[in-house]
């Protein structure tokens, strides 16, 4: 990680801030796949309440936040990870007749 002292140059409070929540629920039996809803928060003061936000709905399962860049309306990654990280499965579906 790099860190490097900076001026701000926007005003933050300008652009409101929109994050999604994904909370991650484990499988309900080996070999299933983990499932995940995504909410999005807005009208938030406080990145605190977001991640209180999410704590309170996961309970004991992951969950990630995200945030929206307003100048490419792209979410980042601002806490956690996903559950699932370093699973990957192939499935191949074919079709009869």
């Amino acid at each position: 990680m790099r860190a490097e002292l900076t001026t701000p140059v926007i005003d933050i409070d300008a652009i409101p801030a929109v994050y999604r929540v994904r909370l991650w629920a484990a499988p309900s039996r080996a070999g299933f796949a983990w499932s995940i809803d995504d909410w999005e928060l807005r009208d938030v003061t406080d990145v605190d309440d977001v991640l209180a936000w999410g704590a309170e709905r996961a309970g004991d399962q992951p969950f990630e936040v995200f945030v929206r860049c307003a100048d490419r309306g792209v979410f980042v990654r601002i806490h956690g990870r996903p559950a699932d990280e370093g699973t990957q499965v192939t499935v191949v579906l074919t079709a009869d007749g």
